[in-house]
This record gives structure tokens, C-alpha cells and sequence, in this order.
């Protein structure tokens, strides 16, 4: 019978093996320890603010207003009033705005997957904000943020 008994620090790993037969033997080997940073939604807004030089506070403002439990897979709940064959709009269809700012799907070159994507969100709304689009692009969200 053989027991393997591990024991980890931080950069060495020992296994013990131990057998009926013989005297235990003793491995150390090199583990490689890594450490994951996850960025917080607040902080990736602060990072895109500085990068394209606007509002972190407008653009937090703007978000929370878009969405407010910050859910990045959510889907606007406003039906469509209107039909357009062109754009793929259906009257009395979900909207299909997604993600933290609500990209609208047909209005914009983007994917369902890069709307639901924390940063490309979070930075299609720093560059738009950046291009002086944000108050026409989230009016209501915008008017509130700035008033």
C-alpha cells in the first residue's frame, strides 16, 4: 500500500511517499504560485475615465442609471413601439440593448458579446463619452448624470 501525504508553502511542494516496504522518501518540487488580480467594475470605470479623459463620476452615474445592479447580461426591459425591416426592429420585441450601458445591438457595430463584456462596455462608453456621443447616445441617463 502506498500514501502519498502533500503538503504545500507558498513555493516548494514536498509529497511523502510512504511504503510498507521501505523507508519513507521525501520529493520537493517547485510549485508555481500565481495571484489574480479581478478588477472591480468601479475600478475598470476609473481606468477607461483616465484612458480616454472624461468623467468616472458621470460615467458611474450613467451606468447605475442604465443598470442598476450592475448585471453585465442584462436586457433592457422596453418593447419596441416601432417596426424597421433594415434595422431588424420588431414592434412589441424586447429592446435589444445589453450589458452595463445597454449597447443597442442594431443601432451599433457590436456583438451580443461584447455588450455583455464588462470592459468593452465600460470603454464603448468612455470613447463615445470621449466623442461627445454619450448625451445623445443615453439622453435620460446622461441628463440625469450631469444634472
Amino acid at each position: 500500500m502506498l500514501v502519498k501525504i502533500i503538503m504545500c508553502s507558498l513555493a516548494v511542494l514536498i509529497a511523502l511517499s510512504v511504503s510498507a516496504a521501505s523507508a519513507p522518501v521525501v520529493e520537493a518540487k517547485t510549485a508555481v504560485v500565481t495571484t489574480i488580480a479581478v478588477e472591480t467594475i468601479p475600478e475598470k470605470i476609473n481606468r477607461y475615465a483616465n484612458k480616454h479623459n472624461v468623467s468616472a463620476e458621470i460615467m458611474t452615474k450613467i451606468i447605475r442609471c442604465e443598470n442598476v445592479r450592475l448585471d453585465p447580461t442584462k436586457q433592457s426591459d422596453l418593447r419596441y413601439t416601432f417596426s424597421s425591416e433594415r434595422r431588424g426592429i420588431v414592434e412589441g420585441e424586447r429592446e435589444r440593448s445589453f450589458g452595463l450601458v445597454q449597447i443597442h445591438l442594431p443601432d451599433n457595430n457590436v456583438t451580443y458579446e461584447q455588450a455583455i463584456d464588462p470592459d468593452f462596455a465600460i470603454e464603448f462608453l468612455a470613447k463615445n463619452y470621449a466623442q461627445g456621443k454619450a448625451s445623445w447616445m443615453w439622453k435620460t441617463c446622461y441628463v440625469k448624470a450631469t444634472s
